[in-house]
């Protein structure tokens, strides 16, 4: 079976996460503020995921959440992960996209550092003296802190690619001041916007716009609008892509086709994993992978049908969740 579309594993390790930032779809996951059940999902689950991805041709593994960092087997997944990359040689690209805070902790902060993985993705959204590095949650610490204790030090023992991630809400002075603190370091950095989240639509394509606009004439650089994906790459004048600005591609638009054409969201459920083919509108609606105990092929491609095209997938099938989705 050779899969053309969604050849990019989203597996999220855990639905926890320390933070409670309000506009979190949590890749499928029931929100970090709601969720009532813990699912622990060993990990040869995990293993087992990720081996039915390579057969199927995935090129990307990036492990998400919640936050990957709270997932208790993240220090062994790091030490196992050499092993998995030569049985896999097909996927080249291994990531994590965290919130950084679990790695203040030395000893997950060493197993981050000096791991395998080839991309890190740092999300912090704001680095002004008064938030914190989330700002659309009430817990956490300051953006600052975050660069200071955690990123600066993965630059300096980090083999791999970093970059950073922060979330558009409309305040066009946060979002420079954070990329403006990433390009010090001569990290690259992805700019997503927040549209609409599960049918609340904040209708900020206009300030997107602009802020690309500026960002494009503070540094310089060279706009490359790529159509299949409705995603826009500055480029420097060396040719090198250093930003994404990510459009909001649920919300109002439902552009369910580059979802489909994006990443194959994984998530816990059930004590185990499923595939989420709608992950903001319709979360209600789960494709279990593991049948008996194991990890079933038939299970993955089944889920992979349903990629892509929006939230009625459902309509007809049986698969429905075991647990229950929030937001």
């Amino acid at each position: 079976m050779s899969i053309i579309r969604g050849q990019r594993l989203r597996l999220s390790l855990t639905a926890k996460c320390p933070l409670r930032c309000g506009f979190c779809h949590g890749d499928g996951n029931t929100h970090p503020s709601k969720h009532t059940k813990d699912h622990q999902v060993h990990i040869d689950d995990v293993i087992a995921v990720i081996a039915l991805a390579a057969k199927r041709g995935f090129s990307t593994v990036r492990f998400t959440g919640g936050e990957p960092g709270v997932y208790p087997y993240f220090i062994k997944l790091m030490e196992v992960l050499p092993r998995l990359q030569n049985e896999h040689p097909g996927i080249v690209k291994w990531a994590v996209t965290t919130a950084a805070l679990p790695f203040l902790q030395k000893e997950k902060f060493d197993a981050l550092a000096n791991s395998s993985l080839t991309d890190i993705a740092i999300s912090v959204d704001s680095v002004e003296d008064s938030e914190l590095s989330r700002p659309s949650s009430r817990v956490g610490i300051p953006g600052r802190e975050v660069f200071r204790k955690v990123v600066e030090p993965l630059v300096q023992r980090f083999s791999g690619f970093i970059k950073v991630n922060v979330v558009f809400d409309g305040n066009a002075t946060r979002t420079k001041n954070v990329i403006r603190r990433a390009r010090q370091l001569d990290l690259n950095v992805t700019v997503l916007q927040v549209n609409g989240i599960m049918g609340q639509v904040h209708h900020l394509n206009d300030s997107f716009a602009q802020l690309r606009s500026d960002v494009i004439d503070e540094f310089g650089l060279i706009e490359r609008h790529c159509y299949s994906l409705n995603e826009d790459y500055l480029y420097d004048h060396d040719g090198r892509q250093i930003m994404k600005f990510y459009p909001d591609h649920c919300g109002a638009n439902r552009e369910c086709r580059i979802c489909g054409d994006l990443d194959v969201r994984v998530i816990p459920v059930g004590g185990s994993f499923g595939i989420i083919p709608c992950f903001e509108q319709d979360q209600g609606h789960v494709v279990p992978l593991m049948v008996n105990g194991e990890a079933s092929l038939e299970r993955f491609d089944e889920g992979l049908k349903f990629i892509g095209i929006g939230p009625a997938w459902a309509r007809g099938t049986a698969y429905e969740r075991t647990d229950s989705p929030s937001l």
